[in-house]
């Protein structure tokens, strides 16, 4: 009887002790399952820091564009100082040329009072009046002779058309009366001086509006291209703001499911072991889901962002450089324009040296005249 109590008891410890087991056991996965919840929420953890580096990268980029944008705000300002100058240049150009006109058409005309009055005097004056008016008179076409020269070679300077060379010579041969001929030969070269300036003016005029018009198509092009890279950069930065809202909105999907999770493993622990298989496989399948979507999800949005980064670069080197080999040729145009108006600044300071040396001779034929004057 002793024997057969011990050995039930000894069979109800060994039960007991079974049971034991199989609990212990049917926790175990219970317990793996929170190991890999908790790693679960590590990688969570990783994936906000990696959208916090993202977001960083996104404002540099913001800050890049910003910047480009004000490197074209600045080059447009600079055309336009650029527009407003040779604007001006353009007006003192002709402003010198309207002066060096009519201080020329007032030298032709005082000089042909001076002449037609030393002709009256060689014709109708005393004898000694008629000497000096001769001699006044060879001195003249002496000093003519030499600015008809000097003319010559202005007129190349000045691209004289050969078609008014011919007429004056023409001209010339024509008339008989020296003092005639000498006048008519002066009013000739000033005329053909005149002349050879209103054309360079022309051209001058043309060759501006032609200048003024290609940089104003030049101008009109960068600020259509620079309006595209900006649409095109607003569009790549709106892109990555919504995917940078998407991976949001899923890391606070996945916060909610992780917090899903957890209350669903208070449940399954509140339960027992009779549920313990149930919510395993459960909570298997859920984070095998998760897991496998935030990879898909972590892989394409990488993706996606190195494209947008890769295209974005592209498009600012390619911009910059479009944008330093137009800074190049218009500083060459400008150099060009620069020694354009150096050249006609030594051709006015040609002319106005031309202009004094005939008031000084003039003044030297006032006296002359004057001293005739008195001595008669």
């Amino acid at each position: 009887m002793v024997q057969e109590n011990s050995a039930l008891l000894f069979n109800d410890v060994n039960k007991t002790l079974i049971q034991l087991d199989s609990q212990c056991g049917s926790f175990q996965p219970i317990i793996n399952d929170i190991q890999i919840i908790l790693s679960e929420k590590e990688k969570i953890r990783e994936q906000t820091s990696i959208l916090e580096l993202l977001n960083s990268e996104n404002n540099d980029l913001v800050l890049k564009i910003s910047q480009a944008i004000q490197n074209r705000d600045e080059y447009l300002f600079q055309l336009q100082i650029t527009d407003v100058q040779v604007q001006e240049q353009r007006f003192m150009l002709s402003q010198l040329l309207n002066a060096a006109k009519q201080a020329t058409t007032q030298q032709t005309q005082e000089s042909q009072q001076q002449y037609q009055s030393l002709i009256y005097q060689k014709y109708q004056g005393s004898r000694m009046t008629k000497r000096s008016a001769v001699g006044l008179l060879g001195e003249l076409d002496r000093k003519q002779q030499q600015k008809d020269a000097c003319s010559e070679c202005c007129g190349d300077i000045f691209d004289v058309p050969q078609s008014l060379k011919s007429d004056n010579q023409d001209t010339n041969n024509t008339d008989t009366d020296p003092g005639t001929d000498t006048v008519s030969q002066r009013c000739e070269s000033y005329q053909s001086r005149i002349t050879s300036l209103i054309l360079e003016k022309q051209g001058l005029e043309a060759l501006l509006a032609r200048r003024i018009g290609e940089l104003q198509a030049s101008l009109a092009r960068v600020r259509e291209t620079l309006a595209f890279r900006d649409y095109q950069a607003s569009r790549q930065l709106e892109e990555v703001g919504n995917q940078l809202s998407n991976a949001q909105k899923y890391k606070l999907k996945s916060e909610v499911r992780y917090s899903q999770l957890t209350s669903d493993l208070a449940l399954m622990t509140n339960k027992g072991i009779e549920q313990g298989g149930r919510v395993k496989n459960e909570t298997d399948n859920v984070l095998r889901n998760a897991k496998r979507e935030m990879k898909i999800f972590q892989l394409n949005k990488q993706r996606e962002i190195d494209k947008a980064m890769r295209e974005a670069d592209q498009a600012g080197i390619h911009e910059m450089n479009q944008l330093t080999k137009q800074k190049l040729q218009l500083e060459v145009e400008l150099s060009q324009y620069k020694n354009s108006v150096k050249k006609i600044n030594n051709r006015i300071k040609v002319l106005e040296e031309e202009l004094s040396q005939e008031g000084e001779e003039n003044g030297y034929l006032r006296k002359v005249l004057a001293n005739i004057m008195g001595n008669e």
